[in-house]
């Protein structure tokens, strides 16, 4: 983030701001373990042998304009997901958005058959289970420039997010974690989790500082600052307050100047760094160099204070704050 200098001071004040790590005792619950199985292909049609198989914790990836594994190129690929999960009796609904192509089935009943050319569209079914086990499997294609894959399900008539949704949680800063029922050091701890277990995120707070997890079946609270997630850009506001991040300003922040689909550039200077997730505590998955042009796709999401934008730079996406206090780091670009 720019600039280096203030964001290691956002940074460290933040953690001397905690003497104590919200930690726990005994009594820790069993990690999620469901895996999809995920087959790539260097082809558009999911033919011939594989080029890579590995476990994967989410169908909802944004490569960008990147090869989606090592070996493979950035068009003309094709990927197929495996999971079997238990659902209870019920109403669902998936939902897929998809650049390019995409087919839902389960247990071999295909719900959702848009595999063509596309940028972007969201197609959803609603559908009744019973009881049951059932293996879902998505097949995606990609043509060429962006690509992305983001898929969902929900059950009607109840706060339990299903067995699948989009964002993980790992933890990574404690030995164990107290979850508790609002996102406040205070209230009450419904289980805990240990080091390196993941969790599946079902929503956040406004300022997305924390997070809320399905644990096992317990929906409960955590502190982001002891946990590292994937894929939480979509994740929704659920603690009942506004989200900042919807409007045109953060809180004591700056009105934010970007626009969703148009151009930006880092101001002249210092570099602002991307971020896998909107928070100074994500992954740096790359930079932005002073003077640097970048495509804007989301945002803002309001986050320690400032005004994140979802932006791609020379094929890399990532999560760039817009300024602090008085300071823009960003500029559009009309």
């Amino acid at each position: 983030m720019k600039k280096g200098i203030i964001a290691a001071l956002v940074l460290i004040t933040s953690l001397l701001a905690v003497v104590t790590p919200d930690l726990g005792g005994i009594g820790v619950a069993r990690a999620d373990t469901t895996l999809w199985t995920a087959e790539y292909f260097n082809n558009p049609s999911l033919s011939g042998p594989a080029a890579v198989i590995r476990q994967e914790y989410t169908p909802w990836i944004d490569w960008g304009y990147n090869a989606p594994v090592p070996g493979l190129s950035a068009d003309n690929f094709s990927v197929r997901w495996t999971s079997g999960q238990t659902f209870s009796a019920g109403t669902y609904t998936i939902s897929v958005r998809a650049d390019d192509g995409v087919r839902v089935s389960m247990n071999g009943t295909v719900l959702i058959n848009e595999f063509h050319g596309a940028t972007g569209q969201t197609y959803t079914s609603t559908f009744v289970l019973g009881a049951g086990y059932y293996t879902t499997v998505i097949e995606y294609y990609e043509s060429s420039l962006n690509a992305f894959m983001q898929f969902s399900i929900s059950k009607q008539g109840s706060s339990d997010p299903g067995p699948i949704t989009s964002a993980t949680a790992t933890v990574t800063n404690a030995s164990v974690l107290n979850v508790r029922s609002q996102p406040s050091p205070t209230s009450q701890v419904l289980t805990r989790i240990r080091r390196n277990e993941t969790y599946y995120v079902v929503g956040r707070n406004a300022s997305s500082t924390w997070w809320q997890l399905n644990v096992n079946g317990t929906i409960g609270w955590v502190n982001g600052r002891y946990v590292a997630l994937h894929n939480a850009s979509g994740v929704p506001v659920t603690d009942g307050s506004s989200d900042p991040g919807q409007g045109n300003q953060c809180p004591s922040g700056l009105p934010s100047r970007l626009v969703v689909g148009g151009r930006g550039r880092v101001t002249p200077g210092l570099p602002n760094n991307l971020r896998a997730q909107p928070s100074v505590w994500s992954w740096r998955v790359g930079q932005i160099p002073g003077t640097g042009v970048f495509d804007v796709i989301n945002g803002p999401v309001c986050a320690n204070g400032m005004a994140w934008w979802h932006v791609r730079y020379n094929g890399v996406t990532g999560w760039t704050p817009e300024g602090q206090g008085t300071t823009y780091w960003l500029e559009p670009v009309w």
